[in-house]
């Protein structure tokens, strides 16, 4: 396993903690855009300083984000990918 995927499996476990941690949920409906929507300042102050450090250097060693695929259950894409997908996420709110 490269050092990027184990960066990515780390970020992927971070996700699920997090997620157990507050909503006792394997994988909170839309996490992966809350989570985004805390890391730019914009979200409900629902995680510490330290979380979003954390989510936030995990993404940049990893090379990308995490979202929920129905079919595929958690999938991670390259940052491009992901901030497509989160401006239509965004969009379509």
């Amino acid at each position: 396993m490269s050092e990027e995927e184990q960066y990515q499996l780390e970020l992927e476990c971070y996700f699920r903690k997090l997620s157990a941690d507050r909503w006792a949920a394997g994988w909170l409906t839309e996490l992966e855009f809350f989570t985004w929507e805390e890391m730019l300042g914009i979200g409900s102050g629902s995680f510490e300083d330290y979380e979003l450090n954390h989510l936030c250097e995990l993404s940049r060693y990893a090379g990308g984000w995490f979202y929920y695929n129905m079919e595929k259950g958690a999938t991670f894409i390259s940052m491009p990918a992901w901030l497509d997908k989160y401006r239509e996420w965004k969009s379509a709110r």
